[in-house]
């Protein structure tokens, strides 16, 4: 009998819903199978998005207000008396990254140490970020890459930040970012970045480049001699 009544209290259970997300709460109530109650009856939030199919809450044109934990209530006579069951349904909604926010400086001195920012706010789960340098990959270990690359920075695929520790001319080109997640992915619009030296390592390197120039006369005047 005990087992009789169960099932019964189960198959009620199904029958009336209660659905509660934030602070908006939608009601359900007892429908015969293939029975549909129309979107109209939900209210709030849900209002023309949500309907009951038999024993089920479909609800169209999802969005991130709708994630959260839903909970269905049953309360039903037995021999022991009203007995109350419920049972919790966690919905996360997952969406795909939006165009990336990309910081990227038109102009940096050599040397010095450069940041570049990626981030998106819709993506969830939070996505991961990828850097390009001129259509290129960078990767997470610059040992790894070209040795035409400078290999002082460094990548964070959590954050989106790419630094250069010492940023070099080696450097200058057109960098974008890709946010990725398992829903998809979008990158940002290419930046140029254009690395300059400094005055004085513009005069270090003549003066270095006069030094050579008259060794190698020397050197030249000594051998023809």
């Amino acid at each position: 009998m005990a087992r009789r009544s169960r099932h019964r209290l189960l198959l009620l259970l199904l029958r009336y819903l209660v659905v509660a997300l934030g602070y908006h709460k939608a009601y359900g109530f007892s429908a015969p199978k293939d029975k549909v109650v129309k979107a109209t009856e939900y209210q709030g939030d849900f209002k023309n998005r949500a309907e009951m199919i038999g024993f089920n809450i479909r609800i169209r044109n999802v969005t991130r207000n709708d994630a959260g934990k839903y909970r269905c209530e049953v309360s039903a006579p037995s021999e022991q008396g009203q007995n109350l069951e419920e049972d919790t349904v966690t919905l996360e909604v997952l969406v795909a990254p939006a165009v990336p926010s990309c910081e990227v400086p038109t102009s940096a001195l050599s040397g010095t140490v450069v940041e570049l920012r990626c981030q998106d706010k819709e993506g969830n789960p939070a996505p991961e970020y990828t850097w390009f340098k001129d259509g290129i990959r960078l990767l997470e270990n610059p040992k790894l890459g070209s040795q035409s690359t400078n290999s002082s920075y460094t990548v964070n695929a959590k954050s989106g930040t790419l630094q250069f520790n010492t940023v070099s001319k080696l450097d200058t080109g057109e960098y974008s970012c890709e946010a990725r997640n398992p829903v998809g992915y979008r990158r940002c619009p290419g930046k140029r970045m254009q690395v300059e030296e400094t005055s004085f390592q513009k005069s270090s390197s003549a003066s270095k480049a006069t030094t050579m120039s008259e060794n190698d006369f020397k050197h030249t005047k000594s051998f023809i001699i």
